[in-house]
């Protein structure tokens, strides 16, 4: 069972994650919200679930990839750029 980080944790859903993962069982070892730092979170999950703003996702994926943790991003309004 994953080690799991919520991103976007004051938002609806992040609070909305943490409940599913709380009912199912699934550890959450960190969460993260703006202004928090990610690397002290990330490095506690072996997997994060991210509900920020499409700003914070490449700072998100380093981190991701900074750590080896798996990165599933539900965040939305990315521009074509940021996708690239």
């Amino acid at each position: 069972m994953p080690n799991l980080l919520v991103t976007g944790i004051s938002g609806r859903m992040g609070q909305a994650v943490l409940q599913a993962a709380t009912e199912a069982g699934v550890s959450v070892t960190a969460t993260h919200d703006a202004g928090q730092d990610i690397d002290a979170a990330i490095v506690k999950a072996t997997c994060a679930i991210d509900f920020t703003i499409h700003s914070f996702t490449t700072t998100l994926v380093e981190a991701a990839l900074k750590h080896g943790t798996s990165l599933v991003i539900g965040t939305t309004g990315h521009t074509d750029e940021e996708r690239a």
